[in-house]
């Protein structure tokens, strides 16, 4: 069995979250993984006026690109052609989605494709080059 990997976007604060406590005790205002009643695990903090936060979490998805980058879900991926072009030379821009048990990019699984890739960006900080 592998490790499970997790990182979350905090959009209150605008930034990636990469490490967690199991917690409050080892660090109060810090971010929490926390597993309910029904076994689904979130991920969450109390903001400055004390409300709680539950930031996006993200799977690894055990895949890595050209560069040997973890792949994690709502990544942005560059395509890299390697024996064509595609007209008028533009670059594909793929995002990570995690649907019914796997990784997809482009709706096709990444694990047997992932090595033609190169991670760009995430949807969270780089939602622009999704839109060209």
């Amino acid at each position: 069995m592998r490790d499970i990997k997790l990182r979350a976007w905090d959009k209150e604060r605008s930034k990636m979250i990469y490490k967690f406590d199991s917690n409050f005790d080892d660090n109060p205002i810090g971010y929490v993984l926390l597993q309910n009643e029904d076994g689904i695990i979130f991920c969450g903090n109390y903001l400055d006026n004390g409300d709680w936060n539950e930031p996006e979490l993200m799977l690894c998805s055990g895949q890595y690109d050209k560069n040997l980058k973890a792949i994690y879900a709502k990544d942005i991926l560059k395509k890299n052609y390697q024996l064509f072009r595609p007209p008028n030379n533009r670059i594909s821009y793929l995002e990570i989605t995690f649907d019914e048990g796997q990784f997809l990019a482009d709706g096709m699984p990444i694990k047997s494709k992932s090595k033609g890739y190169e991670i760009i960006g995430n949807y969270f900080e780089n939602k622009n080059l999704l839109e060209s």
